[in-house]
């Protein structure tokens, strides 16, 4: 039999470009995904992507004209199916998620010229202060816990020759101590992104628009199903403030109190702290005990008190709180970022704050970095950063509960060994 039409059906960003691909050849292809939704981007996305063929010269007009004729989007399975020679159901597997959320990410943070980077895995034993019982390589470096001081010190110009680069992302592995759970795994993937000349309000817009192309490109739609919830990436989010969101769920307005008010809030709450606590620790105690499970939706935490973000700029109207927000989606943090800190005065002091911490039994206060206090005060512009877990976003991309589903080698627990049941001969 003589293939003449081809329907191809589902897939989102996979299921669109094995359509294009398939329209290259001489066949007449009829793409559908059952969702105008979708269908409106997958027509924006062909015309972007054919005029890029011709404009770097690898294909003719006349191709892309003939390529443009034979692809069809068509709103139904049953039209696209009506009159085809061959049917190809394109269904993306939980484990290949992931690599289609990093390629459609890659596309994404590219049309704002952002520089991908690829950064050191091993860092100095300095950072062995970061984490407690950080994984140990050999007597002098171990593996990397976070990207954010690499990352600012490319954007200050500080490992480039030649003028800073004003843009930079990089996809790494992380290694931290944290416990084996549903959501946590010791060793993960993430996104961290630095962008001068912007903040927090310009990177909360930037993260909501590319999570929800991201949802579409993946699933079709930007609805995914967790559990018994539907959750939409349909961008704007919502936005709250953590003294709201707080004062929301626990009736507790916590502005301008002291630690040991503070303290007295946890044990009106019942919230279990101890004295190596101090008053970043503490409200973040009463919100992730009080509040952070109920955010179903994606919903931007915004303006947090300056103890507990140490390297984030102070707020522009008030300074006791910071310009930084945390992404929760499904009752779980999903990106961190902050208009970054760029005053070295500040920086030191937030250390010198953090070091008396450390000394009070903080075993996750930070130490005093003087490299990347020395590295500021030479100079580094308005700058706003992100972390996201890639992770956790193939979880909810594919409707998972669980971390351990979408990773290919995750960290498990050891086996229990089992008694033996035979008792010993006398």
């Amino acid at each position: 039999m003589e293939i003449k039409t081809v329907a191809v059906i589902g897939g989102g960003a996979m299921g669109r470009q094995i359509a294009l691909n398939t329209a290259i050849y001489p066949y007449e292809v009829y793409l559908t995904d059952n969702n105008a939704e979708v269908l409106k981007k997958v027509k924006e996305w062909e015309e972007e992507y054919l005029a890029g063929r011709i404009a770097k010269g690898r294909m003719t007009e006349e191709k892309v004209e003939g390529i443009k004729s034979r692809f069809h989007l068509v709103e139904t399975i049953e039209e696209a199916v009506k009159n085809a020679d061959l049917v190809i159901e394109v269904v993306v597997e939980r484990k290949d998620v992931k690599e289609i959320v990093l390629k459609e990410i890659s596309k994404f943070v590219k049309e704002d010229a952002i520089i991908a980077t690829n950064s050191s895995y091993m860092v100095s034993s300095l950072f062995k202060d970061i984490v407690p019982n950080p994984s140990r390589l050999c007597n002098l470096h171990y593996f990397n816990p976070a990207l954010v001081m690499k990352l600012t010190e490319i954007v200050k110009g500080e490992h480039t020759s030649e003028e800073t680069i004003q843009a930079v992302y990089e996809f790494s592995k992380n290694f931290r101590n944290e416990g084996m759970d549903k959501t946590h795994n010791p060793e993960f993937t993430c996104m961290e992104i630095y962008i001068s000349y912007k903040d927090y309000k310009w990177m909360m817009e930037f993260t909501e628009k590319m999570l929800e192309k991201i949802c579409l490109d993946v699933n079709g739609t930007t609805e995914v199903k967790m559990g018994d919830n539907i959750i939409s990436f349909k961008a704007p989010f919502a936005r709250k403030t953590m003294t709201e969101a707080i004062k929301d769920f626990t009736g507790i307005d916590i502005t301008g109190m002291d630690e040991a008010q503070l303290r007295d809030v946890c044990k009106q709450l019942h919230i279990e702290v101890d004295e190596t606590m101090g008053k970043g620790k503490l409200i973040d105690e009463i919100f992730g005990e009080k509040c952070e499970g109920n955010y179903i939706q994606p919903t931007f935490i915004t303006d947090y008190p300056i103890e507990m973000s140490p390297l984030c700029k102070r707020h522009r109207e008030n300074p006791e709180l910071t310009e930084r927000f945390e992404l929760m989606v499904n009752g779980k943090e999903l990106a961190n970022a902050y208009s970054e800190l760029n005053d070295p005065i500040d920086q030191l002091e937030r250390f010198q704050e953090q070091l008396r911490l450390s000394e009070k039994g903080d075993d996750e206060a930070m130490f005093i970095d003087m490299d990347f206090v020395r590295a500021l005060e030479y100079g580094m512009p308005p700058t706003s950063g992100m972390g996201i877990g890639m992770d956790r976003l193939v979880m909810l991309m594919t409707g998972q509960t669980t971390i351990q589903e979408v990773l290919f080698f995750p960290q498990m627990k050891p086996e229990k060994q089992q008694k033996s049941q035979e008792q010993p001969q006398e």
